[in-house]
């Protein structure tokens, strides 16, 4: 059996010190800040207003409506369901008058 080698030699760690810490304490709690805004253009085109095409039900939600969830589904990680209420309750809070896409 090999003995292990190390191949990364050791380095001494920085060590940075603060020197505004009001700033530095404000940037920490600004990581936790999470900002949302649904653009005018979106909020109009929330809905399809295309016909059918064939067979089967129409279209409820635009493209750009369903576009926005998967954004929002691939920033935070959320299955669909949870997706579905983290959408709602945004919709909520900012009193826009849509529906959640399902």
């Amino acid at each position: 059996m090999a003995i292990k080698q190390d191949t990364n030699p050791s380095k001494k760690k920085d060590k940075y010190r603060i020197r505004n810490c009001g700033q530095y304490n404000q940037s920490l709690k600004n990581r936790g800040s999470i900002t949302f805004w649904f653009s005018p253009e979106v909020i109009k085109k929330w809905y399809s207003e295309e016909s059918p095409k064939g067979p089967g039900r129409p279209k409820s939600y635009s493209d750009d409506a369903i576009l926005c969830a998967l954004m929002i589904r691939a920033v935070f990680h959320c299955k669909l369901r949870q997706l579905q209420g983290f959408i709602g309750s945004l919709i909520k809070i900012l009193g826009l008058d849509l529906d959640c896409p399902h």
